[in-house]
């Protein structure tokens, strides 16, 4: 009995082909993540940008009476004294959502003090630096909106401190 060729290279190339499908596949899931990896570390570095500035408005407060921002365009062009201050150099797009808007974090005067990524995805990281960001653990899966970027000023820490 004689077995014909034709079909085993028929068979040989589907299974090539399943196995090309298999690679790329991985690979394509490896290249995303990486994506989403590399946009949450330009979230953290954008984060820490937008609560320098907010540290360096509230810091810098021209006679003494210390505030923060009522909205982000005073971190552009803060013209509270002769000269005008630049706390930020630019509004900085959130690199989940590609998007300029941001959650804000407001203290009881309706001021600035933090801002939030808007995206509901799930975080990637699992070690973050708790003296950078705060962490709202209201779910079971950490997402992108529960990671704040908040200034707090050593005046706000030592009155929660006595509060204690």
């Amino acid at each position: 009995m004689m077995i014909k060729p034709h079909g085993f290279a028929y068979l040989a190339l589907l299974a090539s082909l399943f196995v090309l499908m298999l690679i790329l596949t991985a690979a394509a899931e490896t290249i995303s993540q990486q994506a989403k990896r590399e946009r949450e570390q330009q979230l953290f570095f954008v984060g820490e940008q937008f609560r320098n500035a907010i540290a360096s408005y509230y810091e810098n407060s021209p006679s003494g009476s210390k505030q923060f921002p009522q909205n982000f365009d005073v971190l552009l062009e803060d013209n509270r004294s002769i000269k005008p201050a630049r706390h930020l150099r630019q509004i900085y797009s959130d690199p989940i959502t590609n998007n300029k808007a941001w959650g804000e974090v407001r203290n009881e005067q309706q001021q600035i003090v933090g801002i939030y990524s808007l995206s509901t995805e799930a975080v990637l990281i699992s070690n973050i630096d708790t003296n950078v960001i705060t962490v709202d653990e209201g779910q079971g899966i950490l997402i992108y909106s529960a990671l704040k970027f908040i200034y707090n000023s050593s005046q706000d820490n030592k009155q929660s401190e006595k509060e204690s």
